[in-house]
């Protein structure tokens, strides 16, 4: 899997990758259902 850019490999940086979804979730106004989300998985965005 690739991220939306296709410069960087997921396994390179999987933070960066999470703070970019973090910040398209937050650009589409569903950071709220996102958080809930990576809470119930056990993976928070925010740290």
């Amino acid at each position: 899997m690739e991220p939306a850019g296709g410069k960087e490999p997921a396994a390179s940086q999987p933070f960066d990758q999470r703070c970019r979804a973090a910040q398209i979730a937050g650009l589409l106004g569903q950071q709220t259902e996102v958080d809930q989300v990576a809470e119930r998985v056990g993976q928070p965005f925010k740290h």
